[in-house]
């Protein structure tokens, strides 16, 4: 009986309201708590989309990035390294270098432009759905190595819907005795 009148004291507080309407207001408080309870502690966690673009020169077992025939190797890859776990889509992204000195490539350019007497060529990437730890490499360019002096410009710009863009720069240059890869630019 006492936990009654305990009860009837607290409802007493509200002496204008109504019956129904103190009955309301009490049930209301719990119903508030549980809404800001789902809304600080049982949200979904948020999810870092993370587009993952990489060029690297294959290294040789020499420990080089140039083999016996003077030709550096690239590889890009494409990777989804979201956190927690998460799918993204529709990627798309343009890949460019100069011909110049270009010997092989694992496909065909999308296109290819000429501007002061150099020809650049495209690759257009397009994927509609990558899955979390997908991904690998897409694309192999063998370069014979560039005169002293003279560099090779390799390019990237990609993005995905759930992604802000991103871009990278990078060169190979020929410092006298041996080839370096260069990273020049790269956002993020």
């Amino acid at each position: 009986m006492s936990d009654f009148i305990k009860f009837w004291e607290v409802f007493q507080v509200f002496p204008k309201y109504s019956s129904i309407q103190k009955v309301a207001i009490l049930a209301g408080i719990p119903l508030f708590l549980y809404v800001l309870y789902l809304v600080t502690v049982a949200r979904p966690p948020l999810i870092n989309h993370v587009l993952t673009i990489r060029a690297a020169p294959l290294m040789t077992p020499t420990g080089t990035i140039v083999n016996a025939e003077g030709v550096v190797t690239i590889l890009w890859s494409l990777g989804n390294d979201s956190a927690p776990q998460a799918e993204l889509h529709n990627i798309k992204g343009e890949f460019r270098t100069t011909k110049k000195h270009l010997v092989n490539t694992s496909l065909p350019p999308t296109r290819q432009t000429e501007f002061r007497g150099e020809t650049s060529i495209f690759y257009d990437l397009s994927i509609p759905l990558l899955h979390k730890n997908d991904g690998g490499i897409f694309l192999k360019w063998e370069f014979k190595v560039p005169p002293v002096g003279e560099d090779i410009q390799l390019n990237y710009e990609a993005i995905a819907s759930e992604t802000d863009w991103q871009w990278g720069s990078f060169k190979i240059a020929n410092e006298g005795n041996s080839a370096a890869f260069h990273v020049l630019s790269k956002k993020p």
